[in-house]
């Protein structure tokens, strides 16, 4: 009662009646409860709403059985899930920022258990690696996209081993080989942490850094092309001020 918010004289006058307080979309639901009920002696649990005095709804999880003794009597239980929906929903918003987040940010965000190799990698991090959302992940996935180069580096300071002996952090910047032969930019930034069952797994944040170091690539050839025409313009301006005083000094030898 305090759920749908009647009192026991709503109840007692019959103003209040079960099915009344069920809307209309969810009727066919009670019908097939109902007929569970009278088949088996039993209807299994599930989700409606009721409606409130006041007219808004209240989310409930439902579920009953008939008396053995009668086959008239029986009992059932009514969960309020007010509190589970604006929990879900909060989840469901907090991850939609996330994932906007991530997408605005160009960052993806992985976990590695290291004992069984298992990887799983945001939706973000597979449209970065340019890898069809729900492949399994794997490091030879992970090696096929690194560029050469950057492979080589990271087999040589065994980053991979250094990972599974030991909890340490890590940060590194490495690029992708796409297959279209362009290349991207990443920083990575890794944290050691224990999973439910006490085993290593690392957390990760890979951030897609291409444009911005193809701004810092650009301004660098611009700072040196800037330097090599300031040099050059010196030594111009040398090359005049010395042929002007040679001019001088032949002046005043022939006067």
């Amino acid at each position: 009662l305090r759920m749908v918010q009647y009192d026991r004289e709503d109840l007692a006058s019959g103003r209040v009646r079960w099915t009344d307080l069920t809307p209309a979309e969810w009727r066919p639901h009670d019908e097939h409860a109902i007929a569970d009920l009278r088949a088996t002696g039993i209807f299994h649990p599930f989700e409606k709403e009721y409606l409130r005095k006041d007219g808004s709804r209240v989310p409930v999880l439902l579920g009953g059985a008939l008396l053995e003794e009668s086959g008239n009597e029986g009992v059932a239980f009514v969960l309020d899930l007010s509190e589970q929906k604006r929990a879900e929903r909060a989840l469901r918003r907090s991850e939609t920022f996330l994932a906007e987040g991530q997408r605005l940010s160009q960052t993806g965000s992985f976990s590695w258990r290291v004992a069984t190799d298992e990887i799983t990698w945001s939706e973000q991090l597979y449209r970065i690696y340019d890898v069809e959302i729900g492949v399994p992940v794997t490091l030879e996935l992970i090696r096929s996209r690194v560029h050469p180069e950057d492979v080589s580096l990271i087999e040589k300071m065994k980053m991979v081993d250094q990972a599974r002996d030991g909890g340490s952090n890590f940060e590194w910047q490495y690029r992708l080989m796409m297959p279209d032969h362009s290349i991207k930019y990443m920083h990575a930034v890794a944290h050691a942490t224990r999973d439910e069952d006490g085993q290593l797994e690392y957390i990760a944040a890979v951030q897609d850094v291409t444009a911005r170091q193809l701004s810092e690539d650009a301004l660098d050839k611009a700072r040196a092309q800037l330097t090599h025409v300031s040099r050059v313009t010196t030594l111009g301006v040398l090359t005049a001020s010395i042929a002007h005083e040679l001019n001088r000094s032949e002046e005043r030898r022939v006067g």
